[in-house]
């Protein structure tokens, strides 16, 4: 198992506060669970710094910058175009 290194801003994120939330932010497929990791990324500081890294990551799973993975897609379709 590896461990990722963490990002400089990460220190600040919302979620860094609230403990293991995995549940939240990687929700059962079908299961519609973002709603939890939504609210706090709606008030984290660094949510455009986790988006941008997400995104430079192609990062497929999981809620990252307030979009789950389907958002990202969209937006990086709706970026190129």
């Amino acid at each position: 198992m590896f461990a990722l290194t963490p990002r400089e801003w990460s220190k600040d994120a919302a979620c860094a506060e609230i403990g293991p939330v995995d549940y939240a932010f990687f929700p059962d497929s079908g299961s519609g669970g973002y709603n939890m990791a939504r609210e706090v990324c709606d008030r984290c500081p660094v949510r455009y710094e986790c988006l941008q890294d997400a995104l430079d990551r192609d990062e497929q799973w999981g809620m990252y910058g307030g979009l789950t993975p389907n958002e990202r897609k969209a937006l990086k379709t709706d970026g190129a175009a």
